[in-house]
């Protein structure tokens, strides 16, 4: 019984960590707050948003740092941003971060 108790739950936890890893990475609301990637991956990643800007995508270079745009406007949103996964990354929110751009500040989102 013991071993069949253990292929379950080794089943549930690679269930688990599936969903972990391929759920959307999401950044807090905050007030017109634009979005910046730092890529630290030696590869070209796209970014696909959940929320805001559906149908657009970015691509951003290895080992650079970007604040996304469309038509030469920064994006921003006062409901947060959801990136869809791939890629990984962690997020932080710098308030001083692209006001030249019109923003209160960015959140980064940065690849790993």
């Amino acid at each position: 019984m013991s071993s069949f108790v253990g292929r379950v739950g080794a089943v549930c936890i690679a269930v688990a960590a599936t969903f972990l890893v391929s759920a959307p990475a999401h950044a807090s609301p905050d007030s017109n707050a634009c979005l910046t990637v730092a890529n630290q991956l030696p590869d070209t990643v796209v970014i696909h948003l959940e929320n805001a800007f559906q149908d657009e995508w970015w691509e951003v270079a290895p080992f650079t740092t970007t604040i996304l745009t469309v038509d030469d406007q920064a994006i921003a949103s006062d409901d947060g941003w959801v990136v869809r996964t791939p890629p990984r990354g962690t997020w932080y929110f710098d308030s001083a971060l692209n006001t030249a751009w019109g923003c209160d500040g960015s959140w980064v989102f940065t690849t790993y």
